[in-house]
């Protein structure tokens, strides 16, 4: 048995490209908010440690202080 290879017909082959092309989009889309979300994160648990040692550096003036 002789296997061939057909071409899809033109509309379809276009809607495979165009669906291709924007799950490209959306991955790129994805990796790019991953990436903000994971910068953000990074940007609020240093805010904590600077508040966390601000708390302490006040604590430790008062203690001084009395």
């Amino acid at each position: 048995m002789a296997w061939h290879i057909c071409s899809m017909p033109d509309p379809l082959h276009a809607h495979a490209l165009l669906v291709i092309e924007e799950n490209r989009k959306l991955r790129e889309d994805r990796m790019r908010l991953d990436r903000e979300y994971a910068e953000q994160i990074e940007a609020l648990r240093f805010a904590i440690l600077e508040s966390a040692m601000s708390r302490v550096e006040s604590k430790a003036r008062r203690d001084d202080r009395n």
